[in-house]
């Protein structure tokens, strides 16, 4: 089975039930939705209180895998920052989110792909 890791702008539209995040989570029809410890940390950081938060983590890491942050992320990732660097535009979590899909061999469903498709490697859905 594929196995796609979804970043934090598809999680986001699915919530606000944005048309363009409904039609991109219609592309992994048939695969695993996957999750990185990255997307995870950003919509935690989005809940409004304790309660939501518990109840996201909660619904979270009981519906989707959590991809971890391998060592090999962490060397894909200086890699990417190296060619990339901080003032790229695109905030360095999405250079992790990047490393952490190449480091798992998964392609990445994005809404912002502007801040991905120039990563070298880095196959997106």
């Amino acid at each position: 089975m594929e196995k796609i890791l979804i970043d934090t702008s598809v999680f986001i539209g699915m919530a606000r039930k944005q048309p363009v995040a409904e039609e991109a989570m219609a592309r992994t029809r048939g695969a695993e939705v996957l999750f990185c410890d990255i997307v995870l940390a950003e919509i935690l950081a989005g809940a409004k209180n304790q309660e939501e938060y518990r109840r996201t983590l909660a619904h979270i890491t009981r519906a989707y895998r959590i991809l971890d942050i391998t060592p090999q992320a962490c060397v894909l990732f200086r890699e990417i920052l190296a060619t990339k660097g901080a003032n790229d535009g695109v905030h360095v979590s999405d250079f992790m989110i990047a490393a952490t899909a190449m480091a798992h061999g998964c392609p990445l469903l994005t809404l912002n792909r502007k801040h991905f498709e120039r990563i070298k490697g880095l196959v997106l859905v």
